[in-house]
């Protein structure tokens, strides 16, 4: 059974932080990604979402490979987002020895956002607190079981993301946004989705106190 103190945890709160991980560090991660992204770019997205450990050495040689590879998975004509994913993670484990489905799904919703969804572990945490059983390596599974939950919610999440648009703009990093853009963005589907991945994330961590933002 999940803490009260988990329980409890708002989705306006995660709403707002989202808002602010997208403007600060995730939005322009997205437009770097969006194109023919450099070592460089392969390296922050990576380095951002704390799976650059799972890539020895990450020299440039390796990050233009894994900038190929994610070309390669985005653009194949065929098949859904989830077989995307799974394809950039056998990609992965054809060429570094470790399939790392975590890496393959951020990077691909970096470069497309919808309709990929993010896989992580403490996601897979928070999904089976909420009393799911599913095989946490199998990424189908994991997304049947994500879009159920969100279902649950989604109604909920809307609302409070929508509320965003009341907030202060001097508060936030949304400062530059005019009020047509700010809601055009909470508006979002994809934006919508990332916050509940954010209440996955909060309700998904560990006993003990975490220093690693996600794996």
């Amino acid at each position: 059974m999940l803490a009260r103190s988990s329980m409890n945890i708002p989705y306006e709160y995660c709403a707002y932080r989202f808002l602010e991980l997208w403007e600060r560090f995730e939005k322009p991660l997205h437009i770097a990604l969006s194109g023919k992204p450099s070592a460089v770019q392969i390296r922050g997205a990576l380095k951002y979402y704390r799976v650059a450990r799972n890539f020895k050495g990450l020299s440039n040689e390796v990050a233009e490979q894994i900038s190929a590879e994610l070309l390669k998975a985005s653009d194949e004509c065929n098949g859904s987002y989830s077989s995307k994913v799974i394809s950039l993670a056998s990609r992965f484990k054809n060429i570094f020895g470790q399939s790392n489905l975590s890496a393959a799904s951020k990077l691909l919703w970096l470069r497309n956002r919808s309709p990929y969804l993010i896989y992580d572990s403490r996601a897979v945490n928070a999904l089976r607190r909420l009393g799911n059983k599913f095989n946490k390596v199998n990424y189908i599974s994991y997304c049947e079981v994500w879009e159920r939950e969100y279902k649950t919610r989604s109604g909920e999440i809307s609302l409070a993301t929508h509320g965003l648009v009341n907030l202060p703009r001097k508060y936030t990093a949304t400062f530059t946004r005019t009020d047509d853009e700010l809601t055009e963005l909470v508006h979002s589907k994809w934006f919508i989705e990332r916050v509940f991945d954010i209440y996955l994330w909060e309700i998904g961590a560990s006993k003990k106190p975490a220093c690693d933002k996600t794996e």
